[in-house]
């Protein structure tokens, strides 16, 4: 893909009551921003507006703000208002590398894709390691392309194993394909997962997704509770298949396969996990109703 038009890149950062933070996220994106990009902070129902928008416009960005809150829903807004061809996004509280754009734009222009990921490290850590909750394909250093006819393309992604919107690169042309983020899903609602069912979505439709190891995020280490990953990463899969009906007979295989091969395991930690993913499973329903009927936030 080849990148023409006046606004090259939109980075779309939203954020909700944390301008530290944010201040200091916006100015590691302006550091790596060319002449043809643009910057649009979107302020998802956050308490001090004011205080947002100052520190947004002082770094040059476009101000948008938004009263319902929902991470999914402030990418969203923040799209429908972008003028790039492509749009990028990373978390209010991360940190990007200073060729970060670079990086993501120059994976797309040479591998004729629609979807770039990357690696997200956690804040701090030296040498550099993958956040637990972000870990994926994303672990070699070399390129990966990811598309429909790679074997394990649906075993990665019904549990949301590729790449996450702290380090993601869409063009527009895929937008138009696939369709925005579901607004159901993701920070600020009950199931985490929008940035997973959209890249399941691409694939699904026949797009291309590659990783770019190179264009580097980096991100405070989060401490939700390995239980809450579980019944969110759950819920997240009976989300896709009311999205996805079709692809239920392969999950029932994948799910069956992955608990074979836990009871054949049989170690003291697998029990674990195992009691975990019982409870995950008995409590998921609850919150995909939470996602669907009510406007309920969580983490």
């Amino acid at each position: 893909m080849t990148i023409n038009c006046p606004v090259r890149a939109s980075v779309i950062i939203g954020t909700r009551n944390r301008p530290a933070e944010l201040k200091a996220c916006l100015a590691s994106v302006v550091s790596c921003l060319g002449p043809a990009d643009e910057l649009i902070v979107v302020d998802s129902a956050s308490d001090n507006a004011e205080a947002i928008k100052e520190i947004a416009e002082e770094a040059g960005a476009l101000y948008l703000r938004e009263n319902i809150a929902g991470a999914a829903r402030a990418r969203n807004v923040g799209i429908r208002k972008a003028s790039g061809e492509v749009m990028a996004f990373t978390d209010d509280d991360a940190l990007v590398a200073p060729d970060w754009i670079e990086r993501l734009i120059f994976a797309l222009d040479n591998n004729s894709v629609d979807v770039v990921v990357g690696p997200v490290f956690e804040l701090g850590s030296n040498p550099k390691r993958l956040l637990i909750t972000f870990r994926s394909f994303i672990a070699d250093e070399q390129k990966v392309l990811f598309n429909k006819r790679s074997g394990d393309w649906f075993d990665r992604l019904a549990f949301g194993a590729i790449g996450v919107g702290a380090n993601m690169a869409v063009t527009r042309h895929a937008f138009k394909r696939v369709g925005l983020f579901d607004e159901r899903l993701g920070q600020g609602r009950p199931v985490c997962g929008d940035d997973s069912l959209f890249l399941f979505s691409a694939l699904n439709y026949g797009l291309t997704v590659v990783n770019e190891p190179l264009a580097e995020v980096y991100h405070p280490r989060n401490e939700t509770h390995h239980t809450e990953v579980e019944e969110s990463r759950v819920a997240y899969l009976i989300l896709l298949l009311l999205r996805w009906p079709s692809a239920i007979v392969k999950t029932l295989q994948l799910v069956a396969k992955r608990s074979h091969r836990q009871a054949a395991a049989n170690t003291e930690g697998n029990n674990a996990r195992g009691s975990v993913l019982r409870r995950a499973i008995w409590k998921a329903p609850g919150l995909v109703f939470k996602s669907l009927f009510t406007g309920f936030a969580c983490r």
